[in-house]
């Protein structure tokens, strides 16, 4: 008896390449309030902010960008003071590069995977993913001291499909 199976796309195969940088912004909502936000990582199409102010998924927001201005974004999703974030069109190379070498030293190479490196099929979500990943790393605060968790086996989803004979 012959079982089928397929996998999903994953989102992340297929997402613009990451640049990881530490770059201080303005960040605006749609209400106007204003606050400085801290850049995690950026590509043409998004970024990772850490922002004091509260922001909902799908909220719009404003950051200030080295060579594009105020660009406008969507909050994909949201963990704690992170934000995920969708531009609303894709910003310019010139843009990038201006962000990267605007970026304190250093800073590119921390926590940057390497371009070779797999990705493998996952059930969790991204936010998920980097809430618990902050957690075992010891990045997020509960009441002011950081979480610790006991650091766990990577799992890989496997599927087993039998072959009709």
């Amino acid at each position: 008896m012959a079982i089928s199976a397929h996998f999903e796309a994953s989102i992340q195969a297929v997402r613009a390449p990451r640049r990881t940088l530490r770059l201080e912004a303005l960040g605006t909502t749609a209400s106007g309030d204003a606050a400085p936000v801290l850049i995690h990582n950026l590509s043409a199409t998004g970024l990772l902010l850490k922002c004091p102010v509260p922001l909902a998924e799908g909220e719009q927001i404003l950051v200030d960008l080295p060579e594009a201005g105020m660009t406008g974004a969507s909050v994909v999703w949201a963990s704690g003071d992170m934000f995920g974030c969708r531009f609303d069109a894709p910003i310019p190379a010139a843009a990038l590069s201006a962000a990267r070498l605007r970026s304190p030293a250093g800073a590119e190479g921390l926590e940057a995977a390497p371009p070779h490196a797999p990705v493998l099929p996952s059930d969790e979500a991204f936010g998920a993913r980097l809430h618990r990943l902050r957690k075992e790393r010891g990045l997020t605060l509960v009441n002011g001291h950081p979480v610790l968790r006991a650091k766990a086996t990577p799992s890989v989803t496997r599927c087993r499909v039998a072959r009709e004979v």
